[in-house]
């Protein structure tokens, strides 16, 4: 199987375990996950970890490997660059290929500070340096996703925002193979390596540590995910997420 993982350390390792050990994956390249996500649609890979929020809004187009996510700190780093007031923010800015961080950066405004901006797509992919430029009018906050976050009177990591806020972390992205290419047992392996190689960690977890474990910790914030996204309407309902049902499992009754 062709693997795309994004370029961080925790999935590199992941994908080495997996290439050399006895899981089906033959080979393996990086990518964004938003490219990850394209690639795998297009047939260009056999797996990927793709968005969460990918799965969410089109949970017929795959089969998900259990127990395998990109948690917490292990995502690539996303930050809200803030150059206003927190109760102030009016524009922000964001390259539209990060549809999630955007809508999680959203939604932790609201939460956090009630503030509901306005998010202007900035094109070309690329966030300017200049808070003001690409729009015609001032931005009150930019987001970054990767690479440094541009100066700013006060800097909101996502990551760190959402477990303060759910006392869970978040998952970034779902191991995920179009539908039907997956056969159990070779799930089954994939997510036992995954949690050889990295343990389930334990609620109250620094977030900034970060893993490839989709346990019961981790699975939890994945549900909150949802559930924040139907309560402001970014999902039309909350949508079961299509995993591979492993051989354990039908041995004990589908639990």
């Amino acid at each position: 199987m062709r693997l795309i993982v994004p370029d961080v350390e925790a999935a590199r390792a992941l994908a080495r375990t997996w290439a050399e050990g006895a899981s089906a994956v033959t080979e393996w390249g990086t990518a964004p996950l938003y490219e990850a996500e394209r690639r795998l649609r297009a047939g260009l890979a056999d797996l990927a970890f793709v968005p969460a929020l990918a799965v969410l809004r089109d949970p017929d187009a795959f089969s998900v490997v259990p127990g395998v996510g990109l948690v917490g700190g292990a995502g690539v780093p996303a930050r809200l660059a803030v150059f206003s007031a927190l109760d102030r923010i009016r524009r922000v800015g964001f390259d539209p290929h990060f549809a999630q961080e955007a809508l999680l950066a959203q939604v932790l405004l609201k939460e956090l500070y009630d503030a509901q901006p306005v998010f202007v797509p900035l094109g070309g992919g690329a966030v300017p340096a200049d808070p003001s430029a690409g729009s015609g009018q001032a931005l009150d906050a930019e987001l970054r996703v990767g690479g440094d976050a541009p100066e700013a009177g006060y800097v909101m990591d996502l990551a760190h925002e959402w477990f303060e806020l759910t006392t869970r972390p978040f998952v970034w992205a779902l191991l995920a193979a179009p539908v039907g290419a997956v056969e159990p047992h070779e799930a089954q392996r994939l997510r036992d390596a995954a949690l050889e190689l990295d343990p389930e960690r334990m609620p109250g977890t620094d977030p900034a540590v970060g893993g490839v474990t989709l346990a019961a910790y981790a699975h939890a914030g994945l549900e909150d995910w949802v559930k924040h996204l139907f309560y402001h309407r970014a999902l039309d309902d909350m949508p079961a997420i299509p995993f591979v049902e492993l051989p354990e499992e039908d041995d004990e009754g589908g639990e």
